[in-house]
């Protein structure tokens, strides 16, 4: 049998880093459930309930372009969203565009720690994979796993635009 593992793709409103401008600070995490709608990204399966694809709604332009989570027995959408946003809230996007987008992979324990960081493909830009290490990071805690999913901890695979 084969195991289908599912992809989220996402795109989240980036803020760009502009020449002569002091960088921009984190957005202020907002209390749960306190997201507005046209922020979120909305959720659509494409071919059948292994294939699950969330696309962006139109407010979404730059940011987070797929979440590829490593258990395959995963499937809370609302977790996704709300992680990918909580990412997207701490992603400066560098204005030069590298030629291949930073890849990072990580683990959410059940707490909601994100651990064991670590840069699967570079973009080749030193500060554009340390922006993306560092909107991971920045994002710790993120909300516990949910309860239904039993596993210790879920491995994200994310890559950035």
């Amino acid at each position: 049998m084969k195991r289908i593992v599912p992809v989220w793709a996402v795109a989240l409103v980036a803020l760009p880093v502009l020449a002569g401008q002091p960088t921009p600070t984190p957005a202020a995490k907002q209390p749960q459930g306190a997201q507005s709608k046209e922020s979120q990204p909305t959720v659509t399966p494409r071919s059948s309930t292994d294939d699950v694809t969330m696309t962006p709604t139109p407010a979404s332009a730059a940011g987070i372009g797929n979440l590829r989570l490593d258990q395959a027995d995963f499937r809370n959408w609302s977790y996704v969203e709300r992680l990918a946003h909580l990412i997207g809230l701490n992603w400066f996007k560098p204005t030069q565009t590298p030629a291949t987008n930073p890849v990072i992979h990580f683990e959410i324990q059940r707490d909601g720690t994100i651990t064991d960081v670590r840069m699967v493909d570079s973009s080749g830009l030193p500060y554009v994979d340390r922006a993306a290490m560092r909107a991971v990071i920045a994002s710790s805690p993120v909300p516990p796993l949910p309860a239904e999913y039993r596993g210790s901890h879920l491995g994200i695979q994310v890559i950035f635009d």
